[in-house]
Formats: C-alpha cells, structure tokens, sequence
C-alpha cells in the first residue's frame, strides 16, 4: 500500500499538482505514521 501511495503522490509533484517539497513532506509523514503503528 505504501509504495502505491508514494508513486501517487511523486507522480503528483512531477504533474504540478503539488510542489516537490511538500511531496516529501507527505511522504515523510506517512512513513511516520505507518512505523509507529508499526511499533504499537
């Protein structure tokens, strides 16, 4: 799921919708998010 999720959101950026950087943000977040469910 997370994989999917990332080409969607870098395909995103790379169209314009969003910005390069708040791409990484988003990614960065949700790879937070997942590792600490991870962890619980």
């Amino acid at each position: 799921l997370l994989p999917v999720t990332f080409s969607i959101i870098d395909r995103s950026a790379k169209l314009g919708v969003i910005k390069k950087n708040t791409a990484a943000r988003y990614k960065s977040s949700l790879h937070l998010g997942i590792k600490a469910l991870a962890t619980a």
